[in-house]
């Protein structure tokens, strides 16, 4: 877990949003789920890699790790459309 202290980035006073506060957590937040967003695709390509190109005696392992990558994929696909509804 990270902790970072709370630090006045920019204030903003709009007519249409309001009065807001941009503070680095938040930043870093929103730096955080872009990276996830840009890597997130990478892991079952990793995972789909290791599997086919282990040892025969690695096999069950790899496979573990691609059933695992598979389930993360789905269960984000299940939020996505979750959350547009």
């Amino acid at each position: 877990m990270l902790f970072l202290p709370v630090i006045n980035l920019f204030k903003a006073d709009s007519k249409i949003f309001g009065v807001f506060m941009v503070t680095l957590p938040l930043a870093v937040l929103f730096f955080a789920r872009v990276l996830d967003g840009f890597t997130g695709g990478n892991i079952s390509v990793i995972n789909s890699y290791l599997a086919d190109y282990h040892r025969r005696e690695k096999k069950p392992e790899c496979r573990v790790m691609c059933f695992t990558g598979l389930q993360e994929n789905i269960r984000t696909q299940i939020l996505k459309k979750k959350l547009k509804h």
